[in-house]
C-alpha cells in the first residue's frame, strides 16, 4: 500500500475486507519500531522502511536507525465515527466521564481534543494533553484515520475539511504519512485533494483464504492436531459442499472469520447462502458489544440482550428497503 512516492493513501474496499486491521497491523509494526522491538515479520519490516520513504539497504537503515539519523513515527489511530459523534456530544479530554457543552466544530482543535480523551478515558494512569501530544507530532508520526463511511452522510464534507485541515497544522512534520480507510459509500475522487493515492482491497484468493482460516484456528485450539484438522474440514466443505456464492462470501477476511467461528461454534457451514446468513447473524447477535458501541446505541442491559437487537435490526433493515436506501445512505 506506501508505495513511497505518496504522502497518504486511501485503502478503499468493502465491508468485511480487512481495512481497519490492516490499520491496527500498520499501527503495531509503528509502535514496535517507535519502541525499539523487532518486527513480527518481513512485512511489518518492509512497511517501517516504506514509511521512512528510504531505498536504503536493510543493513544501512538499521544503522541509520541506531545512530539517530531516521527517527520512528509516532502511531495515532483516529476512528472517524467516533470523532463524529464527539463533536456532536463533546467531553472533557481530561475528565473523559464529564461532557461538554456542544457541538463542537469540527476542526484542528476539536480533533486533539477527540485523540487526548479517546486515551485518556482507557488509560486513567497516564494523561495525555494537546501540548504533549503536538510535541509528538512535531517529530512525525503515522495517522490512522479509519472509517469515512462511518462519518453521517450529511457531515462528510465537514469530516474531509477537518482531517485535511489538521494535517495542515504548522505542529505537523513533513515527514507524517497517513492512511485513511472508506468504505465505497464514503469516498469520492472528486471529494479528496489528489494527495490521497488511492489503493483498492482485493478479494482474497483461496491460498490466502486457507491460510486465514489455519491461522485462526491455531489461535483458538492449543493442539496443534486439532487446529489442522477443523481447519481442513472448513477449507474442504467450502471447495466441496458450499455453493459457488458461499464460496464467493468467504474472499473477505470478515466472512472467513465467521465461517470460523461457525464451524467452532459447531454450527457447522451451511451449503446455501440464505441459511449462512441467518447462522451469522445469530452469531454476531450474541457476541458482546464493545463499550464504544455500547455508549453509542443503548444502555448496556438493553444493548446486551440479543432478541432486542435483532429486533431493532429487522425495523432498521424493514425501514431502508421500504425508503428505498441504499449505502451511501
Amino acid at each position: 500500500v506506501i508505495t513511497g512516492s505518496a504522502a497518504a493513501d486511501l485503502i478503499f474496499g468493502g465491508a468485511g475486507s480487512g481495512k481497519c486491521t490492516f490499520l491496527h497491523w500498520a499501527g503495531l509494526a509503528c509502535a514496535r519500531d517507535y519502541l525499539g522491538q523487532r518486527p513480527h515479520d518481513d512485512l511489518q519490516r518492509e512497511l517501517v522502511r516504506a514509511l521512512h520513504n528510504t531505498t536504503l539497504p536493510r543493513l544501512a537503515f538499521r544503522l541509520a536507525r541506531i545512530v539517530g539519523v531516521s527517527k520512528p513515527l509516532f502511531p495515532v489511530f483516529v476512528p472517524l465515527g467516533q470523532f463524529d459523534q464527539f463533536c456532536e456530544n463533546p467531553r472533557n479530554p481530561d475528565q473523559p466521564d464529564k461532557k461538554e457543552d456542544g457541538p463542537l466544530l469540527r476542526n484542528p482543535d476539536a480533533m486533539l481534543s477527540f485523540i487526548c480523551w479517546r486515551f485518556n478515558r482507557r488509560r486513567s494512569d497516564h494523561k495525555l494533553t494537546p501540548d504533549y501530544l503536538k510535541r509528538k507530532l512535531e517529530g512525525g508520526c503515522l495517522f490512522l484515520f479509519d472509517g469515512v463511511d462511518e462519518v453521517v452522510f450529511e457531515r462528510r464534507e465537514m469530516m474531509r475539511h477537518a482531517v485535511q485541515d489538521f494535517l495542515k497544522e504548522d505542529y505537523q512534520s513533513p515527514r507524517t504519512r497517513v492512511l485513511l480507510t472508506s468504505r465505497p459509500p464514503g469516498y469520492t475522487r472528486e471529494s479528496w485533494s489528489d494527495d490521497f493515492m488511492k489503493c483498492d482491497v482485493m478479494p482474497m484468493t483461496s491460498t490466502q483464504r486457507n491460510t486465514l482460516i489455519k491461522n485462526i484456528f491455531r489461535a483458538i485450539y492449543p493442539d496443534k492436531d486439532k487446529a489442522e484438522n477443523s481447519a481442513r474440514a472448513l477449507v474442504d466443505s467450502l471447495d466441496r459442499k458450499s455453493d459457488e456464492r458461499v464460496r464467493e462470501m468467504a474472499q473477505t477476511p470478515l466472512l472467513a472469520t465467521i465461517f470460523a467461528k461457525l464451524q467452532h461454534n459447531q454450527y457447522g457451514l451451511p451449503e446455501q447462502r440464505a441459511r449462512v446468513y441467518k447462522d451469522a447473524v445469530d452469531l454476531i447477535l450474541d457476541e458482546v458489544y464493545r463499550k464504544d458501541a455500547i455508549e453509542r446505541a443503548a444502555p448496556p442491559t438493553e444493548a446486551s440482550d440479543s432478541g432486542r437487537r435483532l429486533t431493532w435490526l429487522s425495523r432498521i433493515a424493514f425501514e431502508l428497503h421500504r425508503a428505498g436506501v441504499g449505502d451511501a445512505g
